[in-house]
C-alpha cells in the first residue's frame, strides 16, 4: 500500500483529501504541522508528498525546499496545492522542488487519478 504524506492546515481539505486517497487504497499521514511533516518525510520515506503553499508555521514554499534536500534513495514527487493559482505561485512551486501544482478546489473526479500518475511514475 503506498503512502502519502499530506501537510494541509484546512481541516475540511484534509477530510476531503484523505477520504479520496483512502478510498482508493493509499495511507494518507495528515498533519497541518510543517516540523511534523518533515519529520514524517525523513523518517518514513512517503510515497508522494501532497503540500498546501499557505501554511502558518513554514510556507509550503519552504517545505518543499526542505524535503527536496533530505537524501532519499527514491524519488518522492511533491505536488504542490493552493487555492490561488496566479502564475508566480506555480512557478515559484516549481523553483522550490514542487512536481506538480493543483489549483483548489479538489475536483473529486479527477483529484485521485491525478495522484494515481504520480505514484505510477516511479
Amino acid at each position: 500500500m503506498k503512502t502519502i504524506l499530506l501537510i494541509e492546515d484546512n481541516n475540511d481539505h484534509i477530510k476531503l483529501m484523505t477520504t479520496l486517497l483512502e478510498f482508493s487504497n493509499y495511507k494518507v499521514f495528515a498533519t497541518s504541522d510543517s516540523e511534523d511533516g518533515i519529520n514524517f518525510f525523513k523518517d518514513k520515506l512517503p510515497d508522494l508528498v501532497i503540500l498546501d503553499l499557505q501554511l502558518p508555521k513554514k510556507s509550503g514554499f519552504e517545505i518543499a525546499q526542505s524535503l527536496k534536500k533530505i537524501s532519499t534513495p527514491k524519488k518522492i514527487p511533491i505536488i504542490a496545492v493552493s487555492a490561488y493559482s496566479f502564475q508566480s505561485d506555480r512557478e515559484k512551486a516549481f523553483e522550490s522542488g514542487c512536481d506538480a501544482f493543483y489549483t483548489k478546489t479538489i475536483n473529486t473526479r479527477e483529484f485521485p487519478g491525478i495522484i494515481k500518475s504520480y505514484l505510477e511514475t516511479e
